[in-house]
């Protein structure tokens, strides 16, 4: 810390201020400080894995994925009766997605519409003019 009149920014090393400061807010220096000297990655030696811990991290195959959802679904159609529900809801969902992609192509061409239009009211005026330019200069 160095004192000075003039108006200095901290460069990293030297935090300047001025003699008539009589408080210094230290707390977003503390925090980086401590944040900086704490390891970028926490590591425990070898062989101190918690075996609670890897099996929650433990990656699944396509297969054990499958089985699982399979296990899932049976137990929810068990659970709703006679799987009324899920095929009702299944119906519902495909009905909505089907609804969906029909207004995107009510979109899509609405704005090819929308641009071609604007792109025929410019024509026009160009035409005019080369009409016009090819009148007023006739060819011998």
């Amino acid at each position: 810390m160095k004192f000075s009149d003039e108006v200095r920014e901290y460069d990293g090393d030297t935090l300047w201020l001025s003699p008539s400061e009589d408080f210094v807010d230290l707390t977003q220096y503390i925090y980086e400080s401590i944040v900086l000297s704490l390891p970028y990655q926490r590591v425990h030696p070898d062989g101190e894995c918690d075996p609670d811990m890897l099996g929650r991290f433990r990656i699944v195959s396509e297969q054990e994925f499958e089985t699982i959802e399979n296990e899932t679904q049976q137990r929810e159609r068990e659970a709703s009766g006679s799987g009324q529900w899920t095929e009702q809801l299944s119906a519902i969902k495909q009905q909505m997605e089907q609804e969906e992609k029909t207004r995107n192509i009510k979109l899509i061409i609405d704005n090819t519409k929308w641009h071609i239009l604007n792109t025929k009211s410019r024509q026009p005026a160009a035409t005019s003019v080369e009409l016009t330019t090819k009148q007023s200069f006739p060819r011998s």
